[in-house]
């Protein structure tokens, strides 16, 4: 299931979504995360969408991969942070970038 929603409330913010995948345990592996997102991005685009912004834990390295192959970039690094009922260790923070927008990490 595909999901996008505001990033943040300020206005500075108004040209970036929060994106996430989330693919059942049972069917990962398959290609769904790839067309969910092939299906998703685009449509950010067409919304003029600058920024799509992603929380991927660093425990799940077919997640990060999938990611990176979106061109989503590491921004930040969160040592430990809430992940529904279980605490991820680490937290990546990434961003993708559309147009003439450039990720940094800073």
């Amino acid at each position: 299931m595909p999901t996008a929603g505001p990033h943040h409330v300020r206005a500075a913010y108004r040209w970036a979504a929060s994106v996430a995948v989330y693919v059942d345990p049972g069917h990962q592996g398959k290609g769904i995360g790839r067309e969910l997102y092939g299906a998703l991005l685009p449509l950010l685009a067409r919304q003029n969408l600058r920024w799509a912004c992603a929380g991927i834990s660093l425990s799940n390295p077919a997640s990060v991969r999938l990611h990176e192959s979106f061109g989503f970039r590491p921004v930040a690094v969160f040592p430990r942070s809430a992940s529904g009922r279980r605490v991820a260790r680490r937290r990546l923070v990434a961003a993708r970038a559309r147009g003439r927008a450039r990720v940094t990490a800073g």
